[in-house]
């Protein structure tokens, strides 16, 4: 279910503030690393992967990088599922 307010609000900011540049700035300066190493702590690493996300992260590379404690991939959903699938956030 889409919450249209918030997706136009969410793209109003960006576009008026004229910050979309800056924020993608991180994927565009970042080059992509293969190589997975695992965090310095032992806290527990949820994840959630969404239908229309860009990136595909299998539940294998995920577990290298934590203690990963639990991972779902959602059928619906995308870069903010907190906007176009609230219900899966609950």
């Amino acid at each position: 279910m889409l919450n249209n307010t918030a997706i136009l609000t969410t793209v109003s900011l960006y576009y008026l503030t004229s910050s979309f540049l800056s924020s993608v700035w991180i994927y565009t300066h970042n080059k992509i690393h293969l190589v997975y190493t695992k965090a310095p702590t032992e806290a527990p690493l949820l994840f959630s992967q969404y239908a229309y996300n860009v990136g595909l992260w299998p539940e294998e590379y995920v577990a290298k990088v934590g203690n990963l404690v639990f991972y779902k991939v959602h059928d619906f959903g995308g870069h903010f599922p907190g906007l176009n699938n609230p219900l899966e956030m609950i």
